[in-house]
């Protein structure tokens, strides 16, 4: 199984205050990491503290939250999806790469949402069941009876 990993910026997430609809959106998809980041003095420590409270009384799968007071994007912390605002799409300018395989921009916080169905979708592509490969029949008349 292939074990994501997500980042948000974390003043929509505090914004939108939907912690628990996040948290089971992401408990389905079963990630590794979660990325929350934010841009030192965006937030006061008190605002943290009250996301940080919130966020850890919920049920969670098995994955590890951080968070950041700066945007990142190095190999080290490779993501799978990272949702990004449109008005911060600045920040990934002048970079070669990014340490990225999907990216869901959006306008309204709410479309996060939206972005992350359109990850479970992929992720259900990606770990569906395999079918099962067909036996090729045979075409040289072995297995027919054909004697005249």
């Amino acid at each position: 199984m292939i074990r994501q990993s997500y980042k948000f910026y974390l003043p929509d997430i505090i914004e939108l205050n939907e912690h628990d609809k996040l948290s089971k959106k992401l408990n389905e998809m079963n990630p590794s990491r979660i990325y929350f980041w934010y841009n030192e003095g965006e937030l006061s420590s008190k605002e943290i503290k009250q996301f940080t409270d919130k966020w850890q009384e919920l049920e969670h799968s098995n994955f590890s939250t951080k968070i950041r007071p700066y945007f990142f994007d190095n190999s080290n912390d490779f993501v799978t999806w990272d949702f990004t605002p449109y008005n911060l799409l600045h920040l990934y300018k002048g970079k070669h790469m990014s340490y990225w395989r999907y990216q869901w921009r959006y306008t309204k916080r709410s479309d996060i949402f939206k972005g992350l169905k359109e990850a479970k979708s992929i992720w259900d592509f990606i770990n569906r069941e395999q079918l099962p490969t067909k036996k090729q029949k045979r075409n040289d008349g072995e297995d027919s009876d054909y004697r005249e």
